[in-house]
């Protein structure tokens, strides 16, 4: 759920969701560097990986306000491109990790995983 595909904070959507987002761009580097502990991003980041056919089925679920929303779209894409079963959902208006916080959208999230997790 809300998934950081990409490390490198390098797409726009962490500029056009700067006030939106819980994590700004501002604060990204913070965080990455807490939970790589000095590793490389772009070696972390999902986004670079060269062997996606290899990838099992996916979901991912996103806000649409998130900071990582178009990096996280493109390898969705990509994913698909190289024939890896993805869902991508998209929560309109919703921060990246809002499924952290109690509301109804959250549970629709969980519910939605639930069944996902459920078809294999």
């Amino acid at each position: 759920m809300s998934a950081w595909i990409d490390f490198s904070l390098s797409g726009y959507s962490w500029q056009a969701n700067r006030d939106k987002d819980l994590v700004s761009v501002e604060l990204g580097p913070y965080f990455v560097d807490s939970y790589l502990s000095g590793t490389n991003p772009a070696a972390a980041s999902a986004f670079f990986f060269d062997q996606l056919a290899m990838a099992p089925p996916i979901l991912v679920q996103m806000g649409s306000v998130g900071g990582p929303l178009d990096s996280t779209v493109a390898f969705v894409e990509r994913a698909r491109a190289e024939g890896v079963t993805v869902d991508l959902e998209v929560y309109t208006g919703m921060p990246r990790n809002f499924s952290k916080f109690r509301s109804a959208i959250c549970d629709v999230a969980f519910r939605r995983l639930a069944l996902w997790c459920g078809h294999f």
